[in-house]
C-alpha cells in the first residue's frame, strides 16, 4: 500500500488551483480538470496530470475535491 492517495481535482479556480499546486509539489499523484485549459496548463508544470473529463479523474482518483 502506498502512503499518499491519488487525488483529483474538478475545477482549478481560485481555491482549487491553490490547494492543487501546493500538493501537486509536495509529491502527490494529482489528476486535474477544469473547462479553461490555462488552468489546467498551469497545474501540469506543476507536476499534476491532466484529465480529459471530469470522470476521468473521478476513475483515477482516491479523493476528488
Amino acid at each position: 500500500m502506498h502512503d499518499k492517495p491519488h487525488i483529483g481535482f474538478i475545477g482549478l479556480g481560485v481555491m482549487g488551483s491553490r490547494m492543487a499546486k501546493t500538493l501537486a509539489r509536495a509529491g502527490y499523484a494529482l489528476d486535474v480538470f477544469d473547462v479553461d485549459k490555462e488552468k489546467i496548463d498551469a497545474l501540469t508544470a506543476a507536476g499534476a496530470t491532466a484529465a480529459t473529463a471530469p470522470g476521468a479523474v473521478a476513475q483515477k482518483s482516491e479523493l476528488i475535491f
